[in-house]
């Protein structure tokens, strides 16, 4: 046969029919298509009510679209909040918003409400992002069958499947494809348009994660390099570098508004906690892209002993690439040998190479034995760690993203190869082409099968339900009293403050508060320690300190605590607050190998309002407490202060026990901004006492040292690696009152 191929009678759905529709009537069609298989292929989140896909950070997610609306709504900042971390608050800069997500949340949550819209947002990143990419395949294939397959493939990959658990800001790839598609025809087209709608889908990457800015920054490298390599023609056009300059320019003004909080943390002194670890323990395993996903119904019991060796839990280790797309890209490595091919086989091996982190990781196997020598193999990420902006990118597998959507196009190029050898072949009255395009998608679903997707339960607790309708203002402590996501959910019902917290990057300063402050300090650690440098009977103060800062309730989830933690946190604050506690009974779901729903126990401390008494408590500018022979004694930094409480205006004496560190210093003590003394403080403990004048309420004093403080590890002769920045040490601060 020859010319058209013409098939007489013969019988198949033609998909190159979409080609003598309009456009947007055949984009109309797919998009269905895809519509129809995200809703089918991620049952049952389509059809849950009250559940949402995934748990953990899901609902974390939840607590997000929230607070983005309410600081919206209030025309307050959305990227700092005190309704967590109470009383001192918490910035969101680099806990990742994804505002793009958040705002369109909250017309949709005024609409649906907030569990519908979470549900409804996670689909369309299927839809959207298999839509994605069956354009750019479309564009570079110019076979509507190979981009459809394509499509599949970056729609239903593992990567996708596994962040869907939870991370909705890494769930967001739809924007990816389509940034793709317009960042090449910028360079092939003349239209300066195309410019403003690839600044426009990089803004969306960002605004859904900041990771994605990162990934597709160096995307836009190597496809510029690309370009300069085997396209001179076009970078050295003029208006090609005019078009690129549009597109730099405007993401610049799509991002910035945004970015700007980050930006503003990232270069503030105090940014260090942005820098914390992971990257080995979240790199992929070389096996884990050959290994099905733990989701796969027929396959999990299998490979789940396996994947128990890798590292960083299910969301960050399933990069299975599967073995069809395999075949495809191989298929078109292999044979069309293209320049475009190779940049994607090129694009595929390096972000395959940075996934897999700094050092290499077998079967969870990170050091080898040759010849009795043990090493490790270094990968390129072992640098890349310690450069800014690629230093934020504390996971590297998740650089999987553009390994899987270079391999999604690789595919797409492979089965166009495909189908040009079957071309004109017929199996009975039936275009082969079309068999093989329902085999290779069949096949493809089947490797990257997650049904049913694992849900959670979004009821809430009873006791949040009748707390809601008090329309009184005050803060719970809850514990654990962090990384608790289900507890800041359950915020997004009842409204109140919480004094404890989930964010990915903890700054430094919200803890102290929980690091600090008595009697919250010993539930927060879970550890009986004396009362700090700070000399008060805890037990006396402890419930007047709750009543200062309007803490009603203490509430423990016993499920989530050891028997030991809960026996100790119950049996504490079971002597301070002095009366049996409230159990509620809930269900909640946990993650193991698969989701279980469980019941639960919250038990509930109401806390009395009692007459105030005096009471100190440590603010900022404190280094971690240390037991100096028996002694309970901290160094300050350059700064510090400390509250005291008094329920009446009076007259007290400060004493306190001091020391320099390295050398003599200058120990400065205000109190409204009044120096009360001045004393030099040797390298040796001395005795220091001043009078102060406490007025009614909460008082702040401050220390200062002129000279500043010094780090250990900065003084070579010292051989410390303290990195600490320490001026003088201080134990047992006690005030002794006077009637005033």
């Amino acid at each position: 046969m020859g010319g058209n191929c013409s098939s007489g009678d013969r019988m198949h759905f033609d998909f190159e029919k979409l080609e003598a529709l309009s456009l947007s009537k055949a984009n109309y069609l797919i998009l269905l298509m895809y519509t129809i298989l995200s809703i089918v292929f991620t049952y049952p989140v389509a059809f849950s009510i009250n559940k949402i896909p995934g748990v953990g950070d899901a609902f974390w997610f939840l607590w997000d679209f929230w607070s983005f609306k309410k600081a919206v709504i209030n025309l307050s900042n959305p990227y700092y909040t005190t309704d967590i971390f109470y009383p001192t608050g918490v910035s969101l800069a680099f806990s990742e918003v994804s505002p793009f997500n958040a705002i369109i949340s909250i017309p949709l949550q005024y609409l649906f409400g907030l569990i519908a819209t979470y549900n409804l947002i996670w689909i369309l990143t299927f839809i959207l992002s298999g839509f994605g990419a069956f354009l750019l395949v479309k564009y570079l294939t110019d076979n509507t069958k190979a981009a459809f397959l394509s499509g599949l493939i970056f729609m239903f990959c593992p990567y996708h499947f596994a962040h869907a658990l939870g991370h909705m800001n890494l769930t967001s790839t739809e924007w990816i494809p389509f940034f793709v598609l317009f960042l090449i025809k910028t360079f092939n087209e003349e239209k300066r348009s195309n410019a403003v709608y690839a600044a426009l889908f990089l803004a969306l990457s960002a605004l859904s994660s900041y990771y994605y800015i990162i990934y597709l920054s160096v995307l836009m490298f190597l496809y510029f390099s690309y370009q300069l390599l085997c396209e001179r023609d076009k970078i050295h056009n003029k208006d090609a570098l005019k078009r690129l300059s549009v597109m730099l320019i405007c993401s610049a003004l799509f991002i910035l508004p945004f970015f700007y909080p980050m930006i503003r943390e990232l270069f503030y002194s105090g940014s260090s906690y942005m820098y914390a670890g992971g990257f080995s323990e979240y790199s992929s395993d070389v096996l884990s892209f050959f290994i099905p996903s733990d989701l796969h119904p027929l396959f999990k019991n299998f490979v789940r002993p396996i994947s128990a060796n890798f590292g960083g839990g299910i969301t960050e280790y399933s990069v299975f690439v599967g073995y069809t797309v395999i075949f495809l890209s191989l298929v078109a490595i292999l044979k069309v040998r293209t320049t475009e091919i190779k940049f994607w086989a090129v694009s595929a091996v390096i972000f395959l190479v940075l996934s897999l982190g700094p050092i290499l990781h077998v079967n969870g196997v990170t050091s080898f034995n040759l010849m009795g020598h043990i090493f490790s193999i270094p990968l390129p990420y072992k640098i890349l760690m310690h450069i800014p902006i690629f230093s934020l990118a504390r996971a590297p597998s998740r650089w999987d993203v553009l390994l899987a959507l270079s391999l999604s196009l690789l595919s797409g190029f492979g089965f166009k190869y495909t189908c040009s050898i079957f071309k004109c072949r017929f199996l009975g009255k039936i275009d082969i082409i079309y068999v093989l395009l329902i085999i290779f998608s069949c096949l493809i679903i089947f490797e990257f099968l997650a049904i049913p997707y694992p849900m959670s339960n979004a009821n809430v607790p009873a006791f949040f339900k009748e707390i809601a309708h008090d329309n009184e203002e005050y803060a719970i402590l809850e514990i654990p009293m962090m990384w608790n996501a289900d507890s800041m959910y359950y915020q997004t019902y009842h409204g109140k403050k919480l004094v404890g917290g989930y964010v990915s990057r903890v700054p430094d300063e919200a803890v102290e508060f929980l690091r600090q402050t008595p009697f919250i300090n010993q539930l927060f650690l879970m550890t009986l320690f004396p009362s700090d440098i700070l000399n008060q009977n805890i037990t006396d103060v402890s419930v007047p300190i709750l009543n200062f800062y309007d803490i009603r309730y203490i509430i423990i989830y016993k499920e989530m605590l050891t028997k030991e933690q809960f026996k100790f946190v119950n049996s504490l604050t079971n002597e301070v607050i002095n009366h049996e506690p409230v159990m509620y009974e809930y269900n909640y779901s946990t993650w193991s190998d698969e989701m279980r729903s469980k019941n639960g126990s919250l038990v509930i401390y109401k806390v009395p309002n009692v007459l105030m008494k005096p009471f100190m408590v440590l603010e900022k500018g404190w280094n971690d407490l240390e037991n100096w022979t028996g002694t309970p004694t901290r160094w300050m930094q350059a700064n510090a202060t400390f509250g005291v409480f008094s329920p009446e205006d009076r007259t007290a004496n400060l004493s306190l026990q001091t020391l320099s560190f390295y050398h003599n210093r200058t120990l400065e003590i205000y109190t409204s901004d009044m120096q009360m003394t001045r004393v030099s403080v040797p390298t040796s403990f001395i005795n220091v006492e001043v009078p102060v004048r406490l007025a009614r309420g909460m008082n702040t004093l401050r220390f200062h040292v002129p000279e500043g403080c010094e780090r250990p590890c900065d003084k070579p002769e010292l051989n410390n690696p303290d990195s600490r920045c320490l001026s003088v040490a201080m134990q047992n601060l006690t005030l002794t009152y006077s009637q005033g």
